[in-house]
């Protein structure tokens, strides 16, 4: 699993993931919504769930923490 900080549908970042054989697959899109924007730092993988943050969105524009199961 990794993280861009730009990019998917609405310019946002995503989350993807690759596996052993080389297929991409983008798990999570940022963008308009309060889930945040442009993901920062590496995720870490707990109880099956990637956790991680973001420089921009959420509720007052100024990031968020984020659990996602993908």
């Amino acid at each position: 699993y990794g993280t861009t900080s730009a990019g998917g549908a609405d310019r946002g970042g995503t989350i993807f993931s690759i596996t052993t054989a080389g297929a991409e697959k983008v798990v999570h899109r940022f963008g308009k919504g309060t889930d945040g924007s442009a993901p920062v730092a590496g995720l870490y993988y707990s109880d099956g769930s990637l956790l991680g943050t973001t420089s921009g969105g959420g509720a007052h524009g100024e990031g968020t923490v984020f659990s996602l199961t993908p």
